[in-house]
């Protein structure tokens, strides 16, 4: 029994749909139903959601709610207590923040209004949904929570308010874990790489179908995923019952399907942290003068190894290709010196946008070498924050079976984990949608 909040569309989209793959019954919440569309420029709905649900084998159930709301989440809960009597897994995606980013400027320079308003759908609405949706799993002493966010990394994402936003809830899946360990319920933050979300579609001009024809626009777009691949991660960890062992961590879509084996929907394994390391090493040592892009990649990594003392080294090696890359000399043919701010949301690397973002009022370039991937958030492999103390083992840890009691919620009856439900199918690819927030 799940929860997906914000699954009208991308990333809580392919949630519902996978964790419906794996034969539960998913409520999925969002503000745009039919008739009542709330995200301007997109047409999908929560109706449309719950119906892939369950044409995946599970049961959609769609529920019209704004999550900043708080009387309309505490009706959601009390319905889902009313009608189900439980609930197994709770995801946080609501986002709603594109229209809200001013990439380009320094924070001086931000809109207030448009800041808190960012903060208030981002990071409120998770809040007020966990607030009222975490009590159902305390009470059966365990389930899972799931907070999405952007980047396996607590680096400078770009923006101060978009940098906040994503920071909060990786933070607030980790200050969740401390307090839910000793009641069997496990939090995690959980980060899609290079989403192949509607937007991101609709301004390549391509489908799922034939989605690798924008490669060639698009360098980075090669190493792209469904929402159904995150999706597929969240149903993998519902299954585990040992995932509260990752209680409190910060994890991506590639490195638990590593971990658990599972792929996308066309039988790849995208590795968006692995494909971003080779791509920064590749411009580090390219005797090529640095164009805009290739200075926004390499920035973006020392704002995440210059956290880690880890990386110390690494992070002086970059921040000396910088030094000698910003000289005027040293610049790639017509393009003026880059000073240390982020590239302005028209330049070459204008790219510093969240998987979600409504791309399609922007032109398709090879300049948008991450479509609306925010490379400021891309991966690092360390991990300097470290998670909460793991409680002592008792023979009542021991069998509260980890994140989801004595079995996890999407393991059948008879004890088989539907994780292998979860394999690629050769059918149901085309046209599946993207972009998070309803």
């Amino acid at each position: 029994m799940a929860v997906v909040a914000g699954a009208t569309r991308g990333a809580g989209r392919g949630i519902a749909r996978s964790l419906g793959e794996a034969g539960a019954t998913v409520y999925c919440t969002g503000r745009s139903a039919r008739g009542r569309p709330a995200t301007a420029g997109r047409p999908e709905t929560i109706e449309e959601t719950a119906e892939l649900v369950t044409a995946e084998g599970g049961r959609g159930i769609a529920v019209r709610a704004d999550h900043t709301v708080e009387s309309e989440v505490e009706q959601l809960f009390r319905r889902v207590r009313d009608e189900a009597g439980r609930l197994d897994v709770l995801v946080n995606d609501i986002w709603g923040g594109d229209a809200l980013t001013e990439w380009g400027k320094p924070f001086w320079e931000l809109s207030l209004a448009k800041g808190a308003e960012m903060l208030e759908r981002a990071v409120g609405s998770h809040l007020v949904t966990n607030r009222y949706g975490a009590p159902l799993l305390v009470e059966r002493n365990s389930g899972l929570i799931v907070e999405v966010t952007d980047g396996d990394t607590r680096g400078y994402r770009g923006n101060l308010f978009y940098d906040t936003a994503k920071n909060a809830v990786i933070r607030l899946a980790y200050a969740m874990a401390a307090e839910l360990r000793e009641h069997g319920v496990t939090a995690v933050a959980l980060t899609p790489g290079f989403l192949r979300s509607e937007a991101v579609l609709d301004s390549f001009g391509v489908t799922e179908a034939n989605w690798r024809d924008a490669v060639e626009k698009d360098p980075y777009f090669a190493e792209s995923e469904t929402p159904c691949f995150v999706g597929r991660a969240v149903a993998a960890l519902a299954a585990d019952p040992e995932a509260a062992k990752k209680s409190g961590a910060l994890l991506s879509s590639w490195a638990l399907a590593k971990e658990y084996g599972f792929t996308d929907l066309d039988g790849r394994r995208p590795d968006w942290g692995a494909f971003f390391l080779r791509r920064v090493d590749e411009i580090l040592r390219s005797g090529a003068p640095p164009d805009d892009l290739s200075l926004f990649v390499v920035r973006s990594r020392l704002y995440q190894a210059e956290l880690d003392p880890a990386l110390a080294a690494e992070a002086a090696r970059l921040r000396d290709w910088l030094d000698r890359a910003l000289t005027p000399a040293a610049r790639a043919p017509d393009h003026p010196p880059a000073d240390a701010a982020p590239p302005s949301r028209n330049s070459a690397a204008a790219s510093a946008i969240s998987p979600s973002t409504a791309a399609a009022s922007r032109p398709v370039s090879a300049s948008r070498a991450f479509g609306t991937r925010n490379p400021w958030s891309a991966p690092t492999i360390h991990r300097s924050e470290a998670r909460p103390p793991a409680a002592p083992e008792t023979a009542d840890s021991k069998s509260a079976g980890g994140a989801n009691g004595s079995r996890s919620p999407l393991t059948k009856s008879n004890g088989t984990s539907t994780r292998a439900r979860c394999a690629t199918r050769s059918g149901g690819a085309a046209g599946f949608p993207g972009g998070r927030s309803g």
